[in-house]
């Protein structure tokens, strides 16, 4: 089954009752997708995420296997396999040999399954047309005034493709532009189309203190003003500061709730090499910063801040907004 098929049947209650397992194929895991599918109301009842890599193999198994008073729940996998590491195999076999009586939910990067009744795939296209970009937001529900539907042309003038991920991305942010961001348009859609000027990379190089930070921060630094980028770095630092602090308390939902927006390479690896106590003076800096630059001042805040993020000044001590 296509992903535009898909779209079509999956609304009909029916449709959930025919298989136990769904199985999402696809190139690359496109996680702004599930999101929004997850928080959407598509599902016959709501999903419970099961992360294999949190628990004990086995423990998960029976909560899949067993049923109380002949209940059956919707679980997600996500892309279990791809990060499944030693343990692949076995979850591959489970999975496969899977029939209920629940319904099962995941994504993989490869067709590794054999077909069977029990089993639905959805082929997921590696990107959209501008066509299939105007089914995917009216499936979320999705209502574009005139002055949006021209902004669509326009970024598919821009790129004529563009990914899933690209798709939602675009899909979040005109819940929150307003009109005045029409003139801005060709300026930012670079910011999500070309991935030597996206946020997101320039995120991933800060938390993973990578020197090609400064080199990309030097190309988009001037795409906004200091207020935002204020605003924008303590949003990440905020998030991840919770990220840590759950993840070593092994409140592994809890951290998955706050991590949206946050480099996938931090919630998975960068988050061990930081504090809890490091992120929580990064953020108060920020928030002086911000007071100060609200109040009059032009002092290279952000110059500083970075400067004490690479040296790990943050992570060693109190640090002064002025000496």
């Amino acid at each position: 089954m296509e992903m535009l098929e898909f779209l079509k049947q999956s609304k009909n209650a029916s449709f959930w009752n025919q298989f136990s397992l769904f199985c999402f194929i696809g190139k690359s895991y496109p996680l702004l997708f599930f999101r929004l599918l997850h928080q959407s109301d598509v599902f016959p009842q709501k999903p419970e995420y099961v992360d294999f890599e949190e628990g004990n193999f086995q423990p998960i198994v029976a909560k899949l296997v067993q049923s109380f008073l002949g209940q059956s729940s919707f679980y997600l996998l996500g892309n279990c396999l791809e990060k499944s590491g030693r343990k692949k195999a076995e979850i591959l076999k489970f999975i496969q040999d899977y029939e209920g009586p629940h319904v099962v939910s995941l994504f993989v990067s490869t067709d590794c399954f054999k077909d069977k009744k029990t089993l639905q795939k959805i082929y997921l296209p590696e990107s959209l047309t501008q066509k299939t970009f105007m089914e995917l937001a009216a499936f979320f529900d999705k209502d574009f005034s005139s002055t949006k539907k021209v902004m669509i042309d326009r970024i598919f003038k821009y790129a004529k493709t563009i990914s899933i991920d690209e798709a939602c991305r675009f899909l979040d942010y005109f819940d929150l532009i307003g009109l005045k961001m029409t003139d801005q348009l060709d300026k930012w859609i670079g910011l999500f189309l070309e991935p030597e000027k996206s946020l997101f990379t320039l995120a991933d190089y800060f938390f993973a203190r990578n020197n090609k930070f400064f080199t990309l921060w030097n190309k988009i630094s001037d795409d906004y003003p200091d207020l935002f980028w204020i605003m924008y770095w303590s949003d990440q630092v905020w998030r991840a500061y919770y990220v840590v602090k759950f993840q070593r308390q092994k409140k592994f939902q809890e951290a998955r709730k706050v991590s949206p927006r946050l480099p996938f390479a931090f919630v998975r690896r960068y988050w061990r090499e930081f504090s809890s106590a490091e992120l929580a003076k990064s953020h108060d800096f920020l928030y002086k910063a911000d007071f100060a630059t609200k109040t009059g001042s032009n002092f290279c805040f952000l110059d500083l801040f970075f400067s004490n993020h690479f040296l790990k000044r943050f992570a060693n001590g109190p640090v002064k907004l002025y000496n």
